[in-house]
């Protein structure tokens, strides 16, 4: 019996211990090593790097990605815009195409006509999805110049600017950060599945489509 119980807390700390590595994974990432785990990629499929990016800007805004996710192109206007006013105060964009139907030539294509208007990195396997837990498109994570994450969620509750009741939960995260603001923010994030096998597509809306 001892040894039974011994085995039970035993398992119950190792049980402990995974999920909270785990939680720690998906919610922070120290520049270098934290970032690093990903397997990240240029357009030219060379390897590529977040950490010296994240270190020198003052906010990194990542940029869920997909060519196939009704969402991701409702939001690029307003995506586009928040880089355009942020982008001169120390800020960096970065798209993030995990999907598997995103290859090389996909992502360049959206770069190259507009739809996809700063930097853009490949994430083969979803590494990098998997080490910050983003399971849908057009989710947003903003680090700040430690690696930390600073927010989590969507840019805004799907209402356009101007229109009654919005709350701009990505661009009020920003200008508090600029401001000196050490607070965090977590908004729900709707969207499409990120593919892990060729040929998938995710649906987009708050009842189909992935809740984070």
């Amino acid at each position: 019996m001892k040894n039974i119980r011994n085995f039970v807390v035993a398992a119950t700390v190792g049980i402990i211990a995974l999920f909270t590595g785990a939680v720690g994974c998906a919610t922070t990432g120290a520049t270098g090593s934290g970032l690093d785990v990903a397997n990240l990629q240029d357009l030219r499929g060379e390897p590529a790097s977040l950490a010296e990016t994240v270190r020198t800007s003052r906010a990194t805004v990542l940029v869920w990605w997909s060519a196939t996710c009704p969402c991701v192109k409702r939001y690029s206007d307003r995506i586009r815009a928040l880089y355009e006013r942020f982008a001169p105060e120390g800020v960096s964009f970065v798209a993030i195409a995990s999907n598997a139907d995103d290859g090389p030539d996909v992502v360049a294509a959206a770069v190259a006509d507009g739809q996809i208007p700063f930097t853009a990195l490949l994430d083969p396997g979803a590494s990098l999805a998997d080490h910050f837990g983003v399971v849908s498109t057009p989710s947003v994570l903003v680090l700040d110049s430690a690696g930390a994450v600073r927010f989590r969620g969507w840019v805004d509750n799907e209402r356009q600017p101007g229109q009654g009741g919005r709350e701009a939960w990505l661009e009020d995260q920003l200008t508090q950060m600029l401001a000196g603001s050490t607070k965090t923010k977590r908004t729900p994030a709707w969207g499409c599945i990120i593919t892990r096998s060729l040929g998938g597509m995710g649906s987009c809306g708050k009842k189909s489509g992935g809740h984070e």
